[in-house]
């Protein structure tokens, strides 16, 4: 089948029986050029020589320049679009390094497994090209020149007996940051003593994606790394990779704790793409509800699937990838039962097998299409694909270009469509195209200092190696206060030589990377199986009692939510609802630590503490996300300290309110929604990432006052983003509200579908007068 050119599939989705107008805007991006450096010294013969079998005879200027900078022993950070070939960047230095030194060692860290897997097959292929890459085996260990390199992935997929002959003979290591904080760190004397004694270069991969608080997890993995590394007499240099973001080097400077230079001037070419940005359209004018997104998602998903364009499909949530699958394999109903086979799902929580081999089968052309979460943003090698639909903003502009970029990565056209949900950020792009597309980069905000994430990293690290005072530089500034109530609560002991961990256990086995909470919640099936697990922050969120949860295309009821054993019992069952559950939350503010003015206004940044409790749920049906039922709960309060901004908002505001009749308690509602839901456009950050509460008398301020604050016990650096950008927050706020054509606020604008008042009171005119009052 002849595959149709992007203007050819504009002109028929625009004829479609059901297009009504979705297309709000289409860019067209013309193809780039590339630029050549050459490497001055030349590579090795025999590296030079495998290039060429790869057909690589000429290195991009990025590459040319970050190679020359680690070959003179620089720390590099290398900030390029996708399939710009960063991979080069460093696997070139570090083979070079080995032929010249045969005892040298590397580690690469990646964020996900599937991008270990990756890298070994393309490590493989600047080694043997002539060899086919066997994924089955654990060690690998073509012939290179003279001798063997033995590389392999070393991660929670590695059998067991594969992994003392890695540990052994492997001169590239490749790991994710779970692994080397509790598989390898722990073990560096008794397992890893040789390989740290050689170790000459840390790759850190895909350093956007560690942001948050997986992010400062990382960072305090990495200040561990470094301990292990400097007791062996090692200082290797660090290669960082990453997406465009706003601050590189600052973000892997954090990250790594050394200094290190930018190489960001991409000379990779591109193809010509096609961007639309597609909004669903409204089926009812006076609450601007729009038809579902995920429908319309399905639909081009299908209809791209049928026009031989292979296709990629972005998600948010795993529920909603599965969802997707089983929605277009319907839609295609009328399609061969061979083509509905071939397009797939991809999360984490498939088996290995699985994962690598939709990952394969993808690379290799055998899949029509994949729906998938973010896993599939990062750099694995899917082969060359045509389309990509973006269900939803992902979060940040970077993740927006990361999954465009899935498409076209090698050859030809592509199409990428980003499909916007009814909510307030995804309109404001929708209706500000030229800030979508023009917009920079985020930055990645990061913060090790965390006292709950450090402590954790700081039982670990004084099991690999006693802690000294002088290592405060190390970590931060409530380094010694965090030890001394590590030591009082009997974690820690104090001894003569350092301290050390007090406990029987490895603490490092009780981190879980992805949450600020070390705790996890088992979902387990009757009889016992465990098919999956969820941290303790979004257990009462997503498991409680008669919630559905959704595991590999298959929809499960929840009988039972034990808080006291941390099990979700779930059974299976067809269910035509989904659910969704509603909070309340109480803040106060515990301490002030900065404070400025806008205007008339008192703008505050501090700790608060703040009380949610998840109060009841909705059962919503599934076609047209009608609300079925709504059901109590009775859990109990979550508490967390973290870091709020908060502003009051002046007495002639409020005068001016009240003279107009105006809800002075809606439009204070509505300006917290709609002021949480733009500031993901300034921080990196997701909207689960932030909370708020308003209140028209707050008890600890006197007055009308609207707080913002982080999700994460200890902060993360999103409300501080906040703070200091406060004036731009309230602009982006203030032109979402009134650009909104609703009347009286809608979904995209003042409504949020976290609400735990179910969105009352709400005043989009009151709002509208705060905001600019705030700014004037």
């Amino acid at each position: 089948m002849k595959k149709p050119g992007a203007e050819q599939l504009i002109e028929r989705l625009k004829t479609d029986d059901g297009y009504e107008g979705q297309i709000a805007e289409c860019r067209v991006f013309p193809p780039r050029e590339p630029r050549y450096e050459d490497l001055v010294p030349p590579l090795p013969g025999v590296l030079a020589a495998n290039l060429c079998r790869l057909s690589i005879n000429r290195f991009y200027s990025h590459q040319a320049e970050a190679v020359r900078r680690v070959r003179n022993g620089e720390n590099v950070v290398i900030v390029t679009e996708t399939a710009s070939g960063k991979s080069l960047c460093y696997n070139l230095p570090v083979l070079e390094a080995i032929l010249n030194d045969p005892f040298t060692t590397a580690l690469y860290v990646f964020p996900t497994k599937a991008l270990s897997q990756d890298q070994a097959r393309a490590l493989h292929g600047l080694i043997s090209p002539d060899e086919p890459f066997d994924e089955t085996r654990g060690v690998h260990s073509p012939r290179f020149h003279s001798f063997r390199v033995a590389f392999g992935a070393y991660d929670g997929d590695t059998p067991e007996d594969v992994r003392p002959q890695l540990r052994r003979s492997a001169r590239v290591i490749l790991t994710n940051p779970d692994m080397l904080s509790f598989g390898i760190l722990p073990n560096h004397n008794a397992l890893w003593a040789g390989f740290f004694r050689n170790l000459r270069f840390v790759v850190l991969d895909e350093i956007h994606a560690y942001r948050g608080v997986f992010g400062s997890h990382v960072a305090n993995v990495v200040k561990r790394l470094n301990r292990v590394c400097a007791h062996h007499g090692a200082d290797p240099v660090y290669v960082c990779c990453s997406a465009t973001i706003a601050n590189p080097g600052e973000h892997a400077a954090a990250l790594t704790g050394a200094k290190l230079s930018v190489v960001n001037d991409n000379g990779a070419p591109s193809a010509k793409k096609t961007f639309i940005l597609w909004n669903p359209p409204v089926l009812e004018k006076t609450a601007f509800r729009r038809k579902s997104p995920l429908t319309e998602t399905v639909d081009l998903f299908a209809r791209f699937v049928r026009a031989g364009l292979r296709t990629i499909v972005f998600a948010g949530a795993k529920p909603t990838v599965e969802v997707i699958l089983r929605f277009t394999r319907a839609k295609l109903k009328s399609a061969s039962p061979r083509t509905r086979a071939r397009i797939h799902a991809y999360r984490a929580g498939y088996l290995p097998s699985d994962r690598r081999r939709i990952e394969r089968e993808l690379a290799t052309g055998k899949l029509h299409g994949v729906a998938c979460t973010s896993a599939l943003e990062l750099g694995v090698d899917i082969g060359s694909l045509d389309a990509a639909v973006i269900n939803g903003y992902p979060g940040t502009i970077a993740s927006v270009w990361q999954q465009a970029g899935r498409a076209g990565r090698r050859s030809g056209d592509s199409i990428a469509v980003f499909v916007a949900h009814p909510e307030p950020l995804d309109q404001y792009l929708i209706r500000h195209p030229e800030y979508f597309f023009g917009r920079p980069v985020e930055s990645a905000i990061i913060n090790p200092e965390n006292p709950y994430i450090l402590s954790q990293h700081l039982k670990a690290a004084a099991n690999e190696l006693p802690l000294r005072r002088d290592e405060e530089p190390r970590f931060g500034g409530g380094y010694v206060g965090l030890v001394r109530d590590l030591i009082t609560s009997g974690s820690l002991v104090e001894r003569r030589s350092g301290v050390f961990w007090a406990g029987g256990d490895s603490p490092a086995a009780r981190i879980n990377l992805r949450s600020a909470s070390s705790e996890r919640y088992d979902i387990r099936i009757p009889g016992g199986a465990r098919i999956g697990t969820m941290d303790a922050s979004n257990a009462l969120r997503y498991l409680h009692d008669g919630a559905v949860y959704l595991h590999e295309g298959d929809s499960f009821l929840v009988e039972k939510l034990d808080l006291a054993d941390k099990t979700a019992w779930v059974v299976p069952k067809n269910l035509p609802y989904y659910t969704r559950s509603l909070s309340t939350e109480n803040v106060s503010i515990q301490s002030e630590r900065v404070s400025k003015r806008l205007g008339a206004a008192k703008v505050s940044f501090g700790f608060v503490r703040v009380a949610e409790r998840v109060k009841y749920f909705r059962k919503i049906r599934t076609g047209d996300n009608s609300i079925i039922e709504r059901r109590e709960l009775n859990y109990p309060e979550e508490i967390l300290t973290t870091h709020g901004l908060w502003f009051i908002v002046p007495e002639e505001i409020i005068g001016e309110l009240r003279g107009a009749a105006l809800d002075v308690m809606g439009g204070l509602h509505a300006v917290e929604h709609a002021a949480i839901a733009m500031l993901p456009l300034l921080a990196m950050c997701d909207r689960q990432d932030i909370g708020g509460v308003s209140q028209d008398r707050h008890p600890d301020t006197g007055g009308p006052t609207i707080f913002i604050h982080d999700a994460y016990d200890g902060g993360m650096g999103i409300a501080e983003t906040g703070y200091v950008r406060i004036r731009e927050l309230l602009t982006d706020t203030l032109d979402l509200v009134a650009g909104c054509p609703c009347d009286d606020g809608c979904p995209s604008c003042v409504q949020s579908p976290k609400c735990g008042n179910l969105n009352e009171p709400l005043d989009k005119k009151a709002a509208e007068i705060i905001l600019a009052g705030l700014l004037t």
